[in-house]
C-alpha cells in the first residue's frame, strides 16, 4: 500500500459516512436490545447490524496480515486473495464485489461465491466459512519458521 500524505475531501467524507453508518446501526441495535419487547424491531436491528459488523471483521482479518508483501502472495484465488479483494471492495467500492482481474477469483471456486457487482452482505455462517478457510490458508502458506 502506498504511503499517502493527503486525502481528497470526498475520500474523507466517504470514510466518515461509513463510520457514522456503523455507529447509527449499532445504536439502533442497542435500543432494540434494551427494549426487548418488540421482536420484529430486534430482528430488523440485527439484520441491519450483522452485515456491517461482519464486513468490519473482514477488514480486521485482512489487516492482521497486511504485512505480507503482495509478491509473496499467490494469485490463484485462494481465501487470502478473496479476503484481500473483499477488503478492497468494502473500503473502496461501496460494498460491491469486483474482482480486479489480476487474481483468479471465480464464483465457483471462492468461499463466498460472489460475482462481480454482488453486494457484500455476509451472514455469520458465511463469515465463519471465510474465516476458517482464510486462517487455514495463512497457517499453511506462512508457518512459523
Amino acid at each position: 500500500m502506498p504511503n499517502l500524505t493527503s486525502y481528497s475531501a470526498a475520500y474523507i467524507a466517504d470514510a466518515r459516512a461509513k463510520i457514522d453508518l456503523q455507529l447509527a446501526t449499532y445504536h439502533a441495535f442497542l435500543i432494540a436490545a434494551q427494549t426487548g419487547e418488540d421482536t420484529a424491531a430486534m430482528g430488523a436491528a440485527r439484520d441491519a447490524f450483522e452485515p456491517v459488523f461482519l464486513r468490519n471483521l473482514v477488514l480486521a482479518m485482512d489487516h492482521y496480515f497486511d504485512a505480507i508483501p503482495p509478491e509473496a502472495e499467490s494469485r490463484d484465488g485462494d481465501p487470502i486473495n478473496e479476503v484481500r479483494a473483499l477488503s478492497d471492495c468494502i473500503m473502496h467500492n461501496h460494498h460491491k464485489f469486483q474482482s480486479d482481474g489480476h487474481i483468479a477469483l471465480s464464483p465457483s471456486t471462492t468461499v463466498l461465491g460472489l460475482k462481480n457487482g454482488d453486494d457484500i452482505r455476509l451472514t455469520v455462517p458465511d463469515f465463519k466459512r471465510l474465516a476458517d478457510a482464510f486462517f487455514a490458508e495463512i497457517s499453511e502458506r506462512y508457518p512459523e519458521a
